[in-house]
C-alpha cells in the first residue's frame, strides 16, 4: 500500500486531497504540528506524524518509510520564507551530509 505523506493536511486544500488519497486505494500519512488536530473529525481514523514546515529535521523524520510527498504550502507572501519551505520539503541531496 502506497504510503504519502501529506503535508498542509488540515488546510481547505488538505482535506479534499486525504479523502482524494483514500478514494484512489493510497495511505495518507498527515503530518500535522498538532498532533491531535483530526480528533474528532472525518479523519480521525488517519495515521499521523508531528512535523513543522519550518523545522527541516522534523520534515526529514516524518518522511521516513513514506513513498511519496503530497504538499501544499501555506500562503506565505514572503518569497524567502516560501523558498525556504521549499527547501525544507525538498532538501538538496548535500545537506544530507
Amino acid at each position: 500500500m502506497t504510503r504519502v505523506l501529506v503535508l498542509g493536511a488540515t488546510g481547505d486544500q488538505g482535506h479534499p486531497l486525504i479523502a482524494r488519497l483514500l478514494e484512489a486505494g493510497l495511505t495518507p500519512v498527515a503530518a500535522l504540528r498538532n498532533p491531535n488536530a483530526f480528533l474528532g473529525t472525518e479523519f480521525a481514523h488517519v495515521e499521523v506524524v508531528e512535523a513543522d514546515l519550518f523545522d527541516e529535521q522534523s520534515l526529514i523524520a516524518s518522511a521516513e518509510g513514506v513513498e511519496a510527498i503530497a504538499a501544499h504550502l501555506p500562503f506565505v507572501f514572503d518569497r524567502e520564507a516560501a523558498a525556504k519551505l521549499g527547501r525544507h520539503i525538498a532538501p538538496h541531496e548535500s545537506h544530507h551530509h
